[in-house]
């Protein structure tokens, strides 16, 4: 979706938004977890509900009707070389 990734298999790319279901994307990339408890980091470019809008679309899939719903709040992820922001952690 951008630049490759330097830790490949720890947070993998993944088009969330695209024609696969979640235990799909799950089963997928689940040989690059240790145990099958563990959560799955991915990238994903996120997509808007309305172009110029501001809220972003929560539906999985283009032909899933469920939707997935933040379970924390996010937190924001830092680069130790600049401190600036690299990401946001949130579990789903």
């Amino acid at each position: 979706m951008g630049n490759p990734l330097l830790f490949q298999g720890i947070v993998v790319d993944c088009d969330l938004y695209g024609s696969k279901k979640p235990w799909e994307i799950w089963d997928e990339h689940s040989d690059k977890l240790f145990d099958c408890n563990q959560d799955l980091y991915v990238f994903t470019e996120l997509k808007k509900i309305k172009p110029n809008g501001s809220r972003i679309s929560r539906k999985l899939s283009t032909d899933s009707k469920g939707s997935w719903e933040g379970e924390t709040k996010p937190k924001e992820v830092r680069g130790k070389l600049t401190g600036s922001v690299i990401g946001v952690l949130k579990k789903f």
